[in-house]
């Protein structure tokens, strides 16, 4: 795997345009706007993805459209989600670090993890859940190759020192088959199924080049079945 990329690009953080209560902020350089009440918060999550845009495009994770991101304390009709990616809509919704703390429980994959990195690898998920919505899917959804490519970049962006943290509590170990990472488990126990991505992508001779031929629709961890409700979000969950 490549090591962190520290790349950090000048962000001019001036363009705000006001919307109510709420700040519009243009990345500079990025095909990102961010709104929210905290014009500071807005400023850190345009830094972030300066950082978090070049890293995950290592593993052909590129977006292919602007995105809104909108920071709120609150992500309306989801009770247990972090971020929300609005499927073919170019928005996502993400919580505070504040609100990332009170939602969290203490047994989740990612506890340990300081909320402000959290926030960012969140930011990270969405990020790649938006570069994937560009991806034709053959099927009613492809909703665990999305999620596989979302958390696989999610801890591929964490600091090292993070993501051992992280790692302290997955079986690295233990060989991870792609058919142990399926729609179920992703329904049943969405933070093991985080764990079983990470550490199938670290046993991979090249887990970006995996992602990278999943961006490329070369392959997918999905099958046909009935087709469920429509599928307008992807989420984020605790």
């Amino acid at each position: 795997m490549h090591p962190r990329n520290h790349i950090s690009a000048s962000v001019a953080l001036a363009l705000f345009v006001s919307t109510g209560h709420a700040e519009v902020l243009s990345c500079e350089g990025l095909p990102l706007t961010v709104s929210g009440a905290d014009a500071a918060l807005a400023e850190q999550t345009c830094r972030a993805a300066a950082r978090t845009l070049p890293l995950i495009a290592e593993c052909g994770v590129v977006l292919s459209q602007p995105q809104d991101i909108e920071i709120t304390e609150v992500i309306p009709g989801s009770s247990n989600c972090m971020g929300v990616y609005h499927c073919g809509e170019n928005s996502i919704e993400i919580l505070s670090p504040r609100g990332i703390e009170r939602l969290r429980r203490d047994d989740s994959a990612f506890f340990a993890i300081p909320a402000p990195i959290y926030f960012e690898s969140v930011l990270a998920h969405e990020l790649a859940h938006a570069a994937y919505d560009a991806v034709p899917c053959p099927f009613a959804d492809c909703v665990v190759t999305s999620e596989y490519v979302a958390y696989a970049m999610q801890v591929y962006s964490l600091p090292p020192s993070e993501r051992g943290l992280f790692e302290a509590d997955v079986a690295m170990a233990e060989t991870v088959s792609r058919y142990d990472i399926s729609s179920i488990g992703l329904l049943m126990a969405p933070d093991q199924f985080a764990r079983n991505v990470w550490a199938h992508f670290s046993q991979r001779e090249d887990g970006c080049a995996y992602v990278a031929d999943m961006m490329e629709a070369n392959f997918y961890l999905d099958t046909e079945r009935p087709s469920p409700d429509p599928v307008s979000k992807a989420h984020t969950p605790m």
